[in-house]
């Protein structure tokens, strides 16, 4: 009598529940805590995605409106290192085929970005300006050395002033 008491009745259980509880069927309750640990971790990444957002999204206007008014100047210092770099190249500009022209234009360009992103630095290289200056003049078909080096020292100066009086 007394171990009729301590037996359960599976007759009373789900069949559902049943195939839970016997032991014939480890691999599901290994599926369920597999699953189980694959939610907490979904949540757990949720989570950090939901704390991230909302770092950013706090924000102070201050800062936006710094931001907005470097690149402004990084824009102006930009345009200002264009016009330092084509003064006196308009004529030699001219007389380069088209293919050469185009080349000599995009190369200017990367010129005047990596010529901007020096003058962010705190500490400026002038020798990397006249690198990049001396580079870009070399696309010139038969540029004399003397010449390049003459141009590159000149532009790498005004840029250097340009740095000074900002």
């Amino acid at each position: 009598m007394a171990a009729e008491k301590i037996q359960p009745n599976l007759e009373k259980i789900p069949v559902s529940s049943q195939e839970n509880l016997s032991p014939k069927n480890p691999e599901k309750k290994e599926n369920q805590t597999e699953k189980n640990a694959e939610q907490q971790a979904e949540r757990k990444i949720e989570d950090v995605i939901k704390q991230k957002v909302a770092s950013l999204q706090t924000d102070n206007t201050n800062d936006i409106v710094a931001t907005s008014h470097q690149k402004a100047q990084l824009e102006e210092r930009k345009k200002q290192i264009d016009q330092i770099l084509s003064e006196g190249l308009e004529d030699i500009y001219i007389k380069l085929p088209r293919q050469k022209q185009m080349e000599f234009k995009n190369e200017g360009e990367k010129a005047v970005t990596e010529i901007n992103k020096i003058l962010s630095q705190t500490k400026v290289k002038v020798k990397k300006i006249i690198n990049i200056i001396k580079d870009w003049l070399a696309i010139i078909p038969g540029v004399n050395k003397f010449f390049l080096e003459q141009e590159a020292k000149i532009k790498s100066d005004k840029i250097m002033n340009l740095k000074n009086n900002n």
